[in-house]
């Protein structure tokens, strides 16, 4: 059960995916902060304010958030409700857990499909204040899409995880969080 190659690249890939999504979450923080910041001193000390600073915020935001999301799928972060499940015996425990990752699987990808039929409606409206010109898909759909496959790509590994057989987070091959001894929660 535990020489399962291909989802233990799937899991390695997922570890990669998952230190691009920290390092970009983390980047977009100080952004957010820095222009904040700096808004503010422009605004009262200069009396100049930065008229594109709640835009940029506002998009870093939506990009906070759907990358964030993605990222808590990967560590089974969001919540749910196992009150019964936890007192099934393993193969109803799998059969739960790969239930749900399948529903999961299934709506992540029918929101990703959804999304590209937005993308070109939303790219005729630039933005507003923004200091050059940026199609709003980049702040509200491309993000969505982004997220939705990403965690489309998650969702999939949990249930060819379940198919094989595998109960709980630390016994999924191939990624490194899982175990104490992580090296990204240490970054």
């Amino acid at each position: 059960m535990r020489d399962n190659p291909i989802l233990t690249a799937m899991g390695g890939v997922l570890v990669v995916i998952d230190k691009v999504e920290r390092v970009a979450a983390g980047l977009l923080v100080l952004f957010i902060s820095a222009v904040i910041v700096l808004s503010v001193l422009f605004r009262y000390f200069f009396g100049n304010p930065i008229i594109w600073a709640e835009e940029a915020c506002i998009a870093s935001f939506v990009w906070l958030s759907f990358i964030g999301a993605s990222i808590a799928l990967k560590r089974n972060r969001h919540i749910r409700i196992d009150t019964f499940v936890k007192y099934l015996p393993k193969p109803g425990r799998v059969a739960m857990r790969g239930f749900a990752a399948l529903v999961a699987s299934v709506l992540t990808i029918l929101l990703a499909s959804l999304t590209l039929e937005v993308i070109p409606v939303e790219s005729q409206t630039l933005t507003v204040t923004l200091p050059f010109a940026v199609s709003k898909a980049w702040m509200f759909s491309v993000p969505l899409l982004t997220s939705a496959s990403l965690m489309a790509v998650t969702s999939v590994y949990f249930l060819g995880c379940a198919l094989a057989g595998f109960e709980t987070e630390d016994q999924l091959p191939g990624l490194a969080w899982t175990t104490a001894t992580s090296v990204l929660d240490n970054l």
